[in-house]
Parts: structure tokens; sequence; C-alpha cells
């Protein structure tokens, strides 16, 4: 009775390892399957990766002056704001030319000059070092250009360097022919038929003046 029930539980191991064995080899067939006969897979719009490095614009922030004028950085470069910026600081000053003794200059010649010399108040001379005629400086102090081998006067506004070019129209020895005619004209047509030598393009530096006066109708602020 023993022996047969050994018998009986061999044939039930032996059918149970025959079933382990089978589907052991049924998976690995699945396996070897897949490994071969299987597409691989694809992956679509997989985009290149792109370091973006963000420009960075320095913040500046303008010191402002509220007894004096607006800081440069502040100045309006647009025409018609610019020759608003510029009026009262002109007729400010023609006014201490008055008290210093000397003839008021047309806004007109003024406002062209300035316009010429600084941009329309873009120029990096106006913006820097306050300076709106391109005055130059000789005592080895100042601003140099990118280009060139002189340099510019710096001011500490916009009201000195205006005043500084009155003042040498009124007293610069290079300015004779100006400060005679000035006596007996303010028509700034005249005027800087005389100012040959304010810069070195000489009678075409005149034709400009005038161009930019015509062409903005500057003498509508000659009062």
């Amino acid at each position: 009775m023993k022996r047969e029930t050994e018998k009986k539980m061999v044939r039930v191991m032996d059918r149970i390892m025959i079933v382990i064995i089978g589907l052991c080899c049924l998976g690995i067939g699945f396996l070897i399957y897949d490994f071969l006969c299987d597409e691989p897979e694809i992956v679509e719009d997989i985009q290149p990766l792109v370091v973006i490095i963000p420009t960075i614009t320095p913040v500046v922030t303008p010191v402002k002056n509220p007894v004096i004028e607006p800081s440069s950085k502040e100045v309006p470069c647009i025409k018609e704001k610019f020759i608003d910026y510029m009026l009262p600081m002109i007729q400010t000053s023609n006014e201490v030319l008055k008290v210093k003794g000397y003839k008021p200059i047309p806004p007109s010649l003024v406002l062209a000059q300035t316009i010429i010399e600084s941009n329309w108040g873009r120029s990096r001379f106006a913006r820097e070092a306050n300076n709106l005629f391109g005055i130059h400086s000789f005592n080895g102090k100042g601003m140099k250009p990118i280009k060139g081998d002189f340099m510019v006067r710096v001011y500490d506004n916009h009201t000195d360097s205006l005043m500084d070019y009155m003042l040498l129209l009124h007293k610069g020895t290079y300015f004779k022919g100006f400060q005679g005619m000035h006596k007996a004209t303010n028509d700034p047509f005249i005027l800087s038929d005389t100012l040959y030598v304010y810069s070195e393009r000489g009678q075409d530096y005149i034709d400009l003046v005038q161009d930019v006066i015509r062409h903005n109708d500057l003498t509508r602020f000659d009062i």
C-alpha cells in the first residue's frame, strides 16, 4: 500500500515538472520571438536641446536733479519733444545773457546747431558728457570719441553746455565775425554765415545749419 502511494506521488511530481518545464520553454520562446521579430519603438517629435542664453540689459536709473533740470538720460529723442525740452533752457539762458550785458541769440540758430551737434539729443556726447554743441576741450580733460584724436568738454548738465556755447559765440576769439554782425542784426541766416570756423566742414556746415532752420521752421521760435 505504501509502495503504491509512493508511485502515485512520483507520477504526480513528474507531471508537475513536465508542466513547469513546458511553461518555461513557452516563456523563453516568447522572449526570443519578441527579440527577433518585434520592431523597435520609434519616438517622434524629439526636439534638439537648445540652450538659450538671455541677453541681460543693464537697468540704468537716471539721477534726477529737481533744482537744475532733468538728467541727460531723460532727454526725449523725438524731434518736437526735443525742441520743447530745449526752448525753456534757451529762453532762460538768453535772460542770463541780458543780465551779463550780451544780446540774446536767436533760438532758431541755437536749436539748429544743437540738433546737428547732438543729433536731437541722442549723441553719445549729449547723453554721457552733457555736451549739446560738440564743443572741444583743449586742456587734456574731457571725453574722447570712439574714433578721433580730439576731446570734448564734459558738463554737469545741459544748461551749463548751453551757456558755455552762448558765451563762446559772444566772447570767443574765433567768432569776431559773429560778434560784429550780431550787433547789427538778429537774423539767424545772416548770423549763421559767420560760423565758418565753428566746424571743419566750413561752408557745408553753414548750409546745413540753414537747411535745418528752414526744414524745421525754427524761426517760428524767434520772438
